[in-house]
């Protein structure tokens, strides 16, 4: 079989499994840690995964998860160790989600390990359990399979949502808990405050461990030290980034640490401040890991995801962005007023359950041209209607909008309107930017490579 087959396979067969059950969707106060855990675990015995083969490194937070576990895993990964990284949601490709020693997942790794987990899912129904993976559940232990089978030393795995009922949080020897930025996001799940919010996430500190957290709201701080202390974890605090400048292709900055120490002239290929909270939380907590200065200045330099104020086009610019909520689209925007000369442009659709509300009331303050489209949807997901959007944008006085169905359509007028000193931007859903990145990057030559950005 060729990578597209290989990785095609892997693909159907984790989308045939049970999404979120219906209970925890329904309900906060039904979700149950318990079955998550009994599931993995009957997996990982029967796989032969042992966890004390790794150290593990939590990633929780609303905002920056992704972009820093890719930063501190670049950083293990420069140090020397052997490192495998675990990523959700995915954007094009699942490849997405394993990235292992400085490129995502190859095919025949995945080939390695594909018969004994299906056969292992099939031999565990057919003993009359009652056992059905979800597809995050799955996703997991594949990956932790391909880390096995690769002899990884560290594992960084990112959570989905929340902390306290992760699947992540299986029962292992946690090395180190890294929490980003917290903020109202999944409320049917976590909670209507950020207090709420920020005492789910804690959930995920494990007994006498450690943790580190980004800047924060001081009740966001508050709940993680109170959680901290139940636990008799140690808190740190990420250090302070300094003199922080945008440039064309990077963001440039200081880091001052509560030591003393001084890390300068640090760069990331990713743009926006929030980036740089991200990349001193991710050096704050390679520090902790006993990193020297230079694998973490390598390591950051090359940290990047895709759709994270992705700039695909130039001239007229087009940026792709994954921005799901008010806090991720305020950082949007920041980066917008520094760029913008021309008008703005956006293709926008959401997905029920996000704060669509939020995205579009910070989205309308910059005055500019909407294409509303319908995003992919999987499972039971579904999206906002063009009529509720719609009378979004008209409460905020935005009246320049039209509607398409098909997400291309919506593009093939973008690319027709804009200018050259004009900027495009997709947003909203990260099956939305997922979808129509394939305009610049091919599917096939992203599995070919295992690298996200390459083109053809």
């Amino acid at each position: 079989m060729n990578s597209k087959e290989v990785i095609g396979r892997l693909d159907k067969f984790l989308n045939s499994l049970s999404p979120l059950p219906k209970k925890i969707i329904k309900k906060k106060q039904s979700r149950n840690i318990d079955s998550h855990f009994e599931r993995i675990m009957l997996l990982v015995e029967r796989l032969e995964i042992s966890f004390s083969d790794f150290e593990f490194i939590n990633v929780v937070g609303t905002s920056g998860k992704g972009s820093t576990t890719m930063m501190i895993s670049e950083c293990l990964h420069e140090s020397g160790k052997s490192v495998g990284s675990f990523f959700s949601p995915h954007i094009t490709s699942i490849i997405e989600r394993f990235w292992f020693n400085g490129r995502f997942v190859e095919p025949k790794l995945v080939s390695k390990v594909y018969d004994s987990f299906v056969s292992t899912i099939k031999k565990i129904s057919q003993e009359g359990q009652c056992f059905i993976p979800t597809f995050f559940e799955s996703s997991l232990v594949v990956f932790l399979l391909m880390a096995k089978e690769i002899n990884c030393e560290v594992l960084v795995l990112e959570a989905g949502i929340g902390g306290k009922y992760d699947v992540t949080r299986i029962p292992f020897s946690q090395k180190l808990c890294v929490i980003t930025k917290v903020a109202l996001d999944h409320t049917e799940l976590l909670g209507k405050t950020v207090s709420e919010i920020a005492r789910d996430k804690a959930g995920i500190i494990a007994e006498n461990g450690r943790v580190i957290v980004s800047k924060n709201h001081y009740v966001v701080k508050r709940e993680i030290s109170k959680i901290s202390k139940k636990k008799s974890a140690k808190l740190y605090s990420c250090p302070t980034p300094e003199q922080v400048v945008l440039k064309q292709n990077c963001t440039v900055f200081n880091l001052n640490f509560s030591d003393g120490s001084f890390l300068k002239n640090l760069s990331i290929p990713m743009f926006g401040e929030h980036q740089v909270h991200n990349a001193a939380l991710a050096a704050g907590a390679c520090k902790l890991m006993n990193l020297d200065n230079l694998s973490i200045s390598k390591g950051l330099s090359k940290s990047r995801l895709p759709g994270r104020i992705e700039i695909v086009s130039k001239n007229p610019t087009v940026i792709l962005d994954v921005a799901h909520n008010r806090d991720k689209v305020k950082a949007l925007i920041q980066v917008l007023k520094r760029r913008s000369e021309g008008r703005l442009f956006f293709i926008v659709g959401c997905l029920e359950g996000k704060d669509s509300l939020g995205i579009i009331e910070e989205l309308s303050e910059t005055k500019g041209v909407f294409l509303l489209t319908l995003p992919p949807v999987f499972g039971s997901r579904k999206y906002v209607s063009f009529s509720k959007l719609g009378k979004m944008l008209m409460k905020n006085r935005i009246r320049d909008f039209q509607n398409f169905i098909d997400p291309w359509d919506a593009l093939k007028q973008a690319l027709r309107l804009i200018k050259r000193d004009d900027v495009l931007v997709i947003t909203g859903s990260s099956y939305l930017v997922g979808e129509l990145r394939k305009f610049w990057f091919e599917e096939d030559y992203i599995l070919e490579s295992g690298n996200l950005f390459a083109r053809k």
